[in-house]
């Protein structure tokens, strides 16, 4: 046995710690190496990964949403709706309750803001009075116009929001006056009955506006482009004041309220 080692067990424990320390000294530096490569390659990986995401900081949330509010189908607005209208002021002389029609397309230049062309349709019936001047027992009024209307949205919360609008352009206003007559009518089987027939009648072309503002519900879900809407607005038409009967006549005011879909 070597003189360096006094007994069997310390050169066992002299041994150990010499292999001790070589593993260390082998495995250490590996295991730096190992680390530093891995800072390393996610390093050089980052980059890359903003590249591709250069809005997110390197996470994927860009482009379902981008590319969902960039899409045509979002800029297209279109409204449908119909309902009622009133005569207002001094419109009620001549003319009375009736219905409304509203069809309209244009485009979402923003979330917040769009412009529609607009068709719209009145029609209101004649008071008696009126037409007991006249001397015919029936009549009625129809207005259509088209015009320009600028549309802001806004949202309140959840699925509820609103919007105001206004604009205007070229309005026809035609007043029918009619007769009842007794005329065949045959469906399944024939038979006479009194109808409505036109006997005069007398227009006019002018320009109008309109103004008022609705509320919207995304019954579809908040994700849904379509809304349930109502609304009321109040539109002026420049009419004439007289007309070829001589009968009281002039410039046609309505209150309009409407029920419908907005996209």
């Amino acid at each position: 046995m070597p003189s360096s080692c006094i007994s069997y067990r310390s050169c066992t424990v002299q041994l150990g710690v010499v292999v001790a320390i070589v593993s260390i000294w082998l495995i250490v530096p590996a295991a730096v190496a190992q680390y530093s490569s891995s800072v390393q390659y996610h390093q050089d990986l980052a980059p890359v990964v903003q590249d591709q995401n250069p809005n997110q900081g390197g996470y994927p949330t860009q482009g379902y949403n981008q590319n969902l509010d960039n899409s045509l189908i979002n800029h297209i607005a279109i409204e449908a709706g119909g309902g009622f209208n009133r005569p207002v002021g001094y419109a009620r002389t001549f003319s009375t309750w009736g219905g409304n029609i509203a069809l309209g397309a244009g485009w979402k230049f923003t979330r917040w803001f769009s412009t529609l062309a607009e068709w719209q349709f009145l029609s209101d019936k004649i008071p008696g009075n009126y037409l007991a001047q006249v001397g015919v027992p029936g009549g009625h009024i129809n207005v259509w116009g088209l015009t320009l209307e600028p549309t802001f949205n806004y949202q309140t919360s959840g699925k509820l929001g609103g919007y105001v609008v206004g604009g205007g352009g070229f309005y026809r206003r035609v007043t029918t006056f009619t007769v009842p007559q007794l005329e065949e009518e045959c469906y399944y089987f024939c038979d006479e009955q009194y109808v409505n027939v036109p006997v005069a009648h007398y227009s006019s072309n002018q320009g109008g506006w309109n103004i008022g503002g609705g509320v919207t519900w995304k019954a579809l879900g908040l994700d849904s482009n379509a809304k349930l809407f109502v609304e009321a607005r109040y539109v002026w038409i420049n009419s004439p004041s007289s007309n070829v009967f001589g009968t009281p006549d002039g410039q046609f005011v309505a209150v309009p309220v409407s029920f419908g879909l907005r996209w």
